[in-house]
């Protein structure tokens, strides 16, 4: 648990204190969802989800974010789709 201090200003609404290695919003540390995507390059994500102790749903979302920061946007112009 880390405690993070509420900061006050007089020109704009309350804020929370900014950690370098905090994502805005993020219930997880850089460092564990890099080594969670990691494990995920190694393993299932099931056993990755086990290994850290967290849902299958949280370890899947840490996956494909790292796999869209990795490789970068998919390039579907060729697929074509069949009926039947």
């Amino acid at each position: 648990m880390v405690s993070r201090l509420r900061l006050a200003c007089a020109h704009c609404r309350p804020r929370l204190e900014r950690l370098d290695w905090l994502d805005r919003h993020a219930r997880l540390t850089r460092w564990l969802a890099d080594n969670v995507a990691r494990l995920c390059a190694a393993t299932t994500i099931v056993h990755a989800a086990h290994w850290f102790g967290l849902d299958g749903q949280t370890v899947k979302r840490i996956d494909v974010q790292h796999l869209e920061r990795t490789l970068g946007p998919i390039d579907l112009s060729g697929v074509t789709v069949r009926d039947g």
